[in-house]
Order: structure tokens, then sequence, then C-alpha cells
């Protein structure tokens, strides 16, 4: 009875070293590796020289906010003229610009007065045109300095607009030999303000597809997010839509194909044929390993040192693909319009060998392969490509308005926490430390407790606002709703509203008028939500420049407390000494 031994190779190890170190210990292990690759064989597959493509473009014409179940109304787009970015973001109101013109506006008057030696005229028209900003922090400094002395342009412009201003002006107690002086000013500043209004948003009539006048049209108040649509009319699934865009840069993966039905007036849309006679060059990316096997790699990759666990199945396809299928890759330029839906009719590749290949779209032949596609509920094989009118980049500016939903196990509430707030000059006021101001002024108790006494609850700090959680009609979905809160200040009880504008955001076609915000609970998770509120600037492809306050949303810092008990017995203080 003999017994004999056989060697056989371990298909799964716990790392990857061993394949990827490629050990070389002589001369004949390399021609066995030469021959294992398949480097002696001669077989007639020529290299692809040049390649020809021809299709269609389907171009974008229209768009439409889709923040919720109702869309609204198609308006017209164009990519060369208009930017996508700031017609979904932009605020229908832009606070920071306001800001500033509202000065320009009060300095472009008071300036010429001051100028001819009537400082008593200007004093009066400052005076009878006030600045107004109910609900927002007083501003401070040298801008609070100026508007003790200028005129406010949102109630001058109403003023000089007048029928008969000079009743106006008398009312206001301007002296009768300065109103002439006044009203000779009164048409070129009302020819300077009135186009600068306007591009602020205030001479605009009011959107019907928004809530409230800080609100832009796609912002979805319920899932923290921008929700719209862009029309194609004459491509194959002529419907785009990105029903969850929060911020950033808005390309190709925020759309989604669906199976709806173009309705509604997108107009009749256009097309453009699209071709080229390129070279197909190989596709290379950075660490990629050489084509030949014995070539040494680029010292900067280390593939001995890539690490993966028998587990990590994204990362070995990823090893896998780099070093096996990373060099079966060309690229051939293709010159597309932006914002189009291009299909690809003829794509024919001519090889070395006067070989003449016509491809087809991966997607013919297996359908699980949707790369660089738009995904969505169609399951139909779309090989049309979507170049989005994406811009090169943005600058953020500093965020003049933050809010943080989060949640409070101990108490069993989620909060909406206002921790940055704009004021009437757009300049960012810390909430918490407002309060640990206003707490540090107050009055300490007239005498200290002689006994416990007992609280129904412990405070809150002001800039907390619960979101009260109701069940829907459906007896499963759970919202949550913002509630106002009654506090003692000063002695009395009064209610406290949210001084920014993202909490006074109001549901679209509300069938109640005061109806708050309200969120989906699943929309709050354990990681809490951070929306933001910054002015952003771009430059677009030629070179112009856009301005616009937008929103942005990312991920909260997790659970907080905000120390809110009930049934509490409050100690009595004990005397030192």
């Amino acid at each position: 009875m003999g017994f004999g031994s056989r060697i056989e190779s371990l298909p799964r190890s716990h790392d990857i070293e061993e394949g990827l170190t490629a050990r070389a210990f002589d001369a004949l292990w390399y021609l066995a590796r030469q021959w294992q690759f398949g480097e002696f064989r001669g077989d007639d597959t020529g290299s692809p020289y040049i390649c020809s493509v021809e299709g269609t473009a389907h171009h974008v014409t229209a768009w439409r906010s889709h923040p919720g179940d109702q869309p609204g109304v198609w308006r017209p787009f164009d990519p060369s003229t208009t930017h996508l970015e700031a017609l979904v973001e932009a605020e229908p109101v832009d606070d920071v610009r306001l800001a500033a013109l509202r000065l320009e506006g009060g300095r472009r008057l008071r300036a010429p007065l001051d100028a001819a030696g009537r400082s008593a005229a200007a004093d009066a028209v400052a005076a009878a045109c006030p600045w107004d900003d109910a609900g927002l922090p007083a501003p401070r400094g040298l801008t609070a300095v100026l508007r003790r002395l200028l005129p406010d342009p949102l109630h001058l412009a109403a003023l000089l607009s007048d029928p008969d201003p000079g009743a106006r002006l008398d009312a206001a107690g301007v002296p009768a030999q300065d109103r002439a002086a006044v009203l000779e000013l009164a048409a070129p500043w009302l020819e300077w303000w009135a186009p600068r209004a306007d591009a602020v948003g205030l001479g605009a009539a009011q959107d019907p597809d928004v809530a409230g006048p800080h609100q832009p049209a796609p912002w979805n108040i319920h899932h923290l997010d921008h929700g719209f649509d862009l029309a194609a009319p004459t491509a194959p699934s002529p419907l785009l839509r990105a029903a969850a865009y929060r911020s950033g840069r808005l390309d190709w993966p925020e759309f989604d194909d669906t199976a709806e039905e173009l309705t509604g007036d997108a107009g009749p849309g256009e097309t453009s044929e699209v071709q080229t006679l390129a070279i197909p060059t190989p596709a290379s990316f950075a660490g990629m390993p050489a084509n030949r096997f014995w070539e040494m790699e680029d010292a900067v990759v280390d593939f001995g040192e890539t690490d993966a666990s028998v587990l990590d199945l994204g990362r070995l396809m990823l090893v896998q693909f780099a070093t096996v299928y990373g060099n079966d890759w060309c690229v051939a330029p293709l010159r597309l319009p932006v914002a189009s839906v291009t299909e690809v009719s003829q794509f024919l590749v001519a090889d070395v060998f006067g070989g003449l290949e016509a491809l087809q779209p991966c997607n013919a032949v297996d359908h699980s392969w949707r790369l660089f596609s738009q995904g969505g509920a169609s399951d139909e094989a779309d090989s049309s490509f979507f170049l989005a009118p994406a811009l090169p980049g943005s600058l953020q500016g500093p965020v003049i308005e933050q809010v943080t939903y989060l949640r409070d196990e101990m108490a069993n509430v989620a909060w909406a926490v206002e921790n940055l707030v704009p004021d009437s000059a757009s300049h960012a006021v810390d909430r918490l430390q407002e309060w640990f101001d206003r707490s540090a002024t107050e009055p300490a108790p007239a005498m200290p407790l002689a006994a416990p006494r007992y609280l129904v609850s412990t405070d809150v700090p002001t800039h907390w606002f619960p979101l009260v959680a109701e069940q829907l009609s459906d007896g499963e979905s759970i919202r949550l709703r913002l509630t106002g809160v009654a506090r003692l200040v000063d002695g009395s009880v009064r209610p406290a509203d949210p001084l920014g504008r993202l909490l006074a955001d109001r549901p679209v076609a509300s069938a109640e008028p005061d109806e708050r915000l309200w969120l989906y609970e699943e929309d709050v998770p354990r990681t809490g939500v951070r929306v933001t509120r910054a002015a952003q600037l771009v430059r677009a492809h030629d070179g112009a420049t856009r301005t616009w306050v937008g929103r942005s949303v990312s991920a909260g810092a997790g659970e907080a407390s905000s120390g809110l008990r009930h049934d509490v017995l409050a100690e009595p203080e004990r005397e030192e000494g």
C-alpha cells in the first residue's frame, strides 16, 4: 500500500499579498509566466487605431420645481445664459445683497442733501423711513450707526412713489424750503433703485410655487432637500428627476430616469447631430499597474502593501479590475452639447489589421451594466448619456444661518436648534452665546430658596425648539412638527418664535394658513441633520459670475441633551461658612 501527496492551491486566503508581490525566482519561471499570460501566441487581434461615432443629442429645454407630490409649472431653461444650480438653490430674496443694497440706497439719498447743506431735511426723511426688521436680532457696530442716519429704502421707495409725495414729506416734518430738493432727487433715485430691487427679489412677483418669501421653490421642507425636474422632450426618457439634491455639485448622478410621461407645456424640444472621427487612446488612471509583466511600476504605488480581508468584496473587485482588466479600455473623445441627453446610433472601430467592428451598447448585451446611465424606475436598456450643466466650481461665503435637527433620547424629544441666525445686516449671531450673555445679566433672585421647590420642568435654552411627534392618518407614519414654546421673559410669559429663516418655512399648498414646519421622522436620524444658509459665488464657462444665497444639508454631530427634565425638586441653596 503506497502513499502519495498532492499539492493544491489555496483559493481563498486572509490577504492578497502573495498574489500582488509577483516574486521572481529564475529565468525559467519568467518564461513560464510569459507562456501563462499568452505572450507566445500571436492572435489576429489588432489594436484599434480609429473610431467613428454618430448620435443624436436631445437638448434640455425646460425645468420645474418638484418639492413634493405636486410639481410646479415648466420654465424655459437655456444653459448658455442661466445656471441650473442658481435656479435650484437661490432663495427668492437675497438677504446678503439686500442688506448692502439698503445701506447704499439710504446713502445715495442723504449724500446729495448733506452736500447741499440740507442735513435737516435728510434727518427728517430718515426719521420718516425708519428701519424695521421685526423678528431679527438688532444690527451691531457700524451698521447700527448708519441705520440711525440713513433712511430705509424699502420705506423710502413707497414714500417717493406716492401720488402726492409732498404731503407725505410735510407729514414727516421736512421743512418747506427743503421739500423741493428732496422731490428733485426722487425721480433719479427711483430709477436707480427699481432695477436693483428687482435683482435681489424685492420687485419680482411672488412665485406661485413658493410658500414663503425666503423659501426656494424646489426646497422640500419635509425632507430637507431640493426636488426638481428637467425636460428633454425629444429624448426616449424625456423626464429627468432630481428628487433629493441636498447641496454641492449638481451633476448627472443626482438625476434619475422616470417612467412618467411628460405632462405640461415643456416646449417642442430641440435635437442636434453629434459625430466624431477620433483615435482611441488607452485609458489610464493614477496608480495603474504596468501592462507588461516584467515592467517596473511607479514606485509611488506599492501593490504589495494593498490589504483586504476575505469579506472586503468591494476592494477585492477593485484590485482585480486594476491588475487584470485595467489595460483593456480605450478612450475616444466626443464633444457633446451641455444639458443634453445623447443617443449613440453608430459606433465603428477599425483596427490595425483592417478589421471593422460595429460596437453595441454594453447594456444591450447585459442589462445589469448601467455605468454612467441614469438610475430610476425604468428597467429598459437605455443607452443614452446625460451631460448635466454642472458648474466647474463655487466659492461659499461665511455661514449666515445654521439649524441642527437632533434627537434627545434622555428627554425623548427631537429638537430644532438655531445655532446661528442672521441679524438685519446678514451677519451671523451665535444664539448660544447670546443666551449665555442674557443669563449672566439677569438679576439674581431676591432671596435664596429656604425650602425645596417643585418644578414642572427645567428650563431649556431659548434657541431650542421641540419637534413634537404626530401620527399620520395611515396609522404607521410619524411626522415631527415644530412647536412654539412659551417662556418666562422679564417676569412675563411670552411665546418664543424662531428668529431665522429656516424654521419659518411653511408647507406648500397647506390647508392651514399658519401651519408650521414639519418633517418626516426618518429624516431626523440619530446622527442628526445640519442645515446651513450661505452666499455662493460661481464663475461660469463664459467667465460671468453669479451670486445667490442657498441652502446645504450635511450630517449632524449625533445625539445631544437639552437638559430638559420633568417633575424636578429644586433643593434649597446652602449658606456658605
